[in-house]
């Protein structure tokens, strides 16, 4: 026993040295093994199936009534758009994108969100908001305030913000014009996107 002990231990201790070895040991081990192997995984697998075939039939023992007849017999749903028959509630993603609108969507919150966003819309494509824009810009003289780039994309950057002043976003006064790096640096939200 104590021959055995110290020959594994020899083992092991080589093959730590050698790992190399150790892989081709075992490739050789598969390479001469490789239909007993096979063998083996092939009865193995006859011995699942046959257990799930036994399992099957002990159930269609106890439930005669879940036959394949009533298992065939799937319900039959109608969309809920079109009153089609259909798999699931919705007959084709056209009607299922129709029923994910509005109220139905799982991202709905009472309207409020979209009401905010169409209003900054119309104000931003606003002819008031334009002009204010454009006198801003001449006023700078078309140059950043910050780094002082000339003709560059330049946007105009409101410097008490747009949606806590309400009163303040077509004073000239409030806005600055900035080259895009200028503004990403200025405008603190600014960072959370990229574009």
């Amino acid at each position: 026993m104590r021959n055995r002990e110290e020959k594994n231990k020899y083992i092991r201790d080589y093959y730590k040295k050698n790992p190399e070895k150790k892989k081709l040991s075992q490739r050789k081990y598969y390479d001469k093994n490789l239909e007993k192997i096979k063998a083996i995984s092939k009865k193995r697998r006859e011995k699942d199936f046959e257990k799930i075939r036994e399992r099957g039939k002990e159930y269609r023992k106890k439930y005669p009534n879940k036959n394949k007849e009533n298992y065939n017999k799937s319900k039959k749903n109608i969309c809920i758009i079109c009153g089609k028959l259909a798999k699931i509630k919705y007959c084709s993603y056209k009607c299922m994108g129709q029923g994910q609108l509005g109220n139905n969507s799982n991202l709905w919150k009472g309207g409020i969100t979209s009401i905010n966003i169409l209003k900054k819309l119309k104000i931003r494509q606003s002819k008031k908001y334009k002009i204010w824009r454009e006198s801003v810009l001449k006023r700078d003289n078309y140059t950043c305030q910050r780094c002082g780039i000339i003709g560059v994309c330049l946007e105009v950057h409101h410097i008490k913000s747009f949606s806590k002043f309400a009163d303040l976003r077509f004073n000239i006064d409030n806005g600055k014009t900035l080259c895009i790096n200028c503004h990403k640096a200025v405008d603190k939200f600014r960072n959370r996107f990229e574009y």
